[in-house]
């Protein structure tokens, strides 16, 4: 079952990753780039932040030059960056928390606080003003040392929307863990079942397989209809529709997927609605090409599922989202989205459908943009899976 080995991630993807920043900052005629949320520190020097990934109020930052890669954590952070911020030139701590040394020795941060650390960093001679990713300064406010930095949250973005071929490996993996998953709990699933017995069997092939499951939604009969809802102790029962969508991480970079089963032979509704909601994503991906328009996709999403025997009208806010180092990335499959897709863009695409009182339903799957079309990650069966 083990896709993966569980150990911390190799320096290529992370090394590819400098060299693709310090390309696009030359690009931009950028000379500094202060990067401040977990995922874009990822990206830029290999750390993944434990500290952060639990509160979006910790403070955490990398400097990147065309030269120089600054990694800027607190104090309690800075064992764990040694051991994996294999791609950051410099490491630099700020706060307090003492590290006791084999001789006695204890150290803390470097600076009281991070716009000091950050105050310190940019001070070296001939650096230039700053551009700021602000996203992870907006519960915690702008430090002063960036008061005349421009922005790039725009710029990161961009940058992040297109994926080497390494990072598309680990998307690749993080998917079929995703799918073992779902396929263990179907091993599983029976009439009297609880979702949350299937909750744990989708958990524990994504652990076995090196993953971290980050959620899990297992909801069945009128259940199926809560979008995102917790599993709970409700058994299964004959002619429930069971709905998985659930994504781990691995090694930093996120899965989605979404499959549905019903309890015994499907009714005509749950089949012409499930094979509708399938035709639909067929759509998605037949127009996700080199091009064409997130927008445009949306609308083929709509169009399969009206076409073919959906509900009337078929209505959703989006249809699929791009992922990587976060689960939602830019840009959303959505109606308005201007967004031209190119090769490298790794995307869920989704035709979900929630009725209340009655059941919900979907299918989601992952893929990148080609020079020749949409290449799927996942390989599951996409029909629609009955549970003897």
């Amino acid at each position: 079952m083990s896709v993966g080995t569980g150990q911390p991630a190799d320096a290529g993807p992370a090394a590819r990753r400098g060299e693709r920043l310090r390309a696009e900052l030359a690009a931009a005629r950028l000379e500094c780039v202060v990067l401040s949320t977990p995922e874009s520190v990822h990206y830029a020097t290999g750390h993944r932040s434990l500290t952060a990934s639990l509160s979006r109020g910790a403070q955490i930052a990398a400097v990147v030059t065309p030269s120089r890669t600054v990694l800027i954590v607190p104090a309690g952070e800075a064992a764990a960056a040694e051991e994996g911020g294999r791609e950051a030139d410099e490491l630099v701590t700020f706060g307090e928390f003492y590290f006791t040394h084999a001789d006695g020795s204890a150290t803390s941060g470097d600076h009281p606080d991070l716009s000091s650390a950050l105050e310190a960093v940019l001070a070296a001679p001939g650096r230039s003003r700053p551009a700021a990713e602000w996203a992870g300064f907006a519960r915690t406010g702008r430090p002063a040392a960036l008061a005349d930095a421009s922005g790039a949250d725009g710029w990161i973005a961009a940058v992040r929307s297109v994926k080497l071929p390494g990072e598309q490996e680990l998307l690749r993996t993080a998917a079929r863990l995703a799918e073992q998953g779902i396929e263990a709990a179907l091993g599983q699933a029976a009439a009297g079942v609880t979702e949350r017995e299937l909750a744990a069997a989708v958990a524990g092939a994504m652990v076995a397989g090196g993953g971290e499951p980050r959620f899990v939604v297992v909801t069945s009969g009128e259940r199926s209809a809560l979008s995102d809802a917790f599993p709970t102790d409700r058994a299964c029962r004959p002619g429930d529709l069971v709905r998985f969508d659930v994504g781990c991480t691995y090694q930093g970079y996120w899965s989605d997927v979404a499959r549905t089963a019903v309890v015994g032979e499907p009714t005509g509704r749950q089949q012409r609605f499930y094979d509708a909601l399938a035709t639909g994503q067929d759509a998605e991906f037949a127009t996700a090409t080199p091009g064409a328009r997130a927008g445009d996709v949306f609308a083929a999403a709509v169009r399969g599922v009206e076409a073919n025997g959906g509900p009337l009208p078929y209505r959703r806010q989006h249809a699929g989202h791009a992922i990587g180092l976060s689960v939602y990335e830019t840009p959303l499959i959505a109606s308005g989205i201007e967004t031209v897709l190119r090769p490298g863009m790794v995307f869920c695409l989704e035709t979900p459908y929630y009725e209340l009182g009655w059941g919900g339903m979907m299918v989601e799957d992952t893929g990148v943009v080609t020079e020749h079309g949409f290449e799927l990650f996942t390989t599951m069966d996409r029909g629609l899976r009955v549970i003897p």
